[in-house]
């Protein structure tokens, strides 16, 4: 208890220096005199925010000729789509040796997919070449590429959609010229239906034109 009263006594005495040293106020032995200005180092912090975010970069590896340098692989069936000629099963590249293989399974969703990938000011069209394999009836699979997780080109894997060979596609991203994208392309073919589609992507570009 004298010790609570003894820190109560200490903090009030000190509580009134601190309000004295305040006032400008000393003592001076035979009363309180104005004392001499006392000046304090003021400091300052910089509100800290956010960082800047990553800095784009161009697309890398667009013919996957490195494998999967620069591209994130994912299947729900634990595949790896990347794919050069060594495996017996994939089709002939566009170009090169290397290609993406999606689906190509029952029950299956597979993706390869870049991040902070710069939209050219210049060349703003995505281009890629791709090859549809399909036994199932329409409606039941699809390709897509998809720029911040929001689809800008849906396209049925189907009978009626093979392509028989590499054809050209096309995604018109002008309106994200200069600013970084999320790029992505997936294969979705998770239906019980036991049909098997296959889609091959290679030679992924910017552009000037769509052709």
């Amino acid at each position: 208890m004298k010790n609570q009263q003894k820190q109560k006594s200490i903090r009030t005495s000190l509580a009134v220096v601190l309000v004295l040293i305040g006032l400008g106020l000393t003592s001076s032995g035979t009363g309180w005199a104005q004392a001499p200005p006392i000046f304090l180092p003021l400091v300052m912090r910089e509100a800290v925010g956010p960082g800047p975010g990553p800095v784009p970069t161009f697309l890398q590896n667009g013919g996957f000729e490195s494998g999967p340098l620069a591209w994130i692989e994912a299947s729900v069936q634990n595949l790896l789509p990347l794919t050069n000629q060594t495996d017996p099963v994939a089709i002939p590249a566009h170009s090169g040796q290397w290609g993406a293989w999606l689906c190509g399974t029952v029950n299956e969703i597979s993706k390869v997919s870049q991040q902070f990938v710069l939209v050219p000011a210049g060349t703003p069209f995505l281009t890629f070449w791709v090859w549809i394999d399909s036994l199932a009836p329409c409606g039941l699979h699809t390709g897509m590429v998809l720029v911040n997780g929001l689809p800008v080109d849906t396209f049925n894997l189907c009978t009626a959609t093979n392509t028989g060979g590499w054809v050209k596609r096309a995604v018109n991203l002008t309106a994200l010229s200069g600013s970084g994208i999320n790029l992505e392309f997936q294969g979705n073919c998770n239906t019980p239906n036991e049909t098997i589609s296959n889609l091959f992507l290679d030679d992924v570009v910017f552009a000037a034109a769509a052709n």
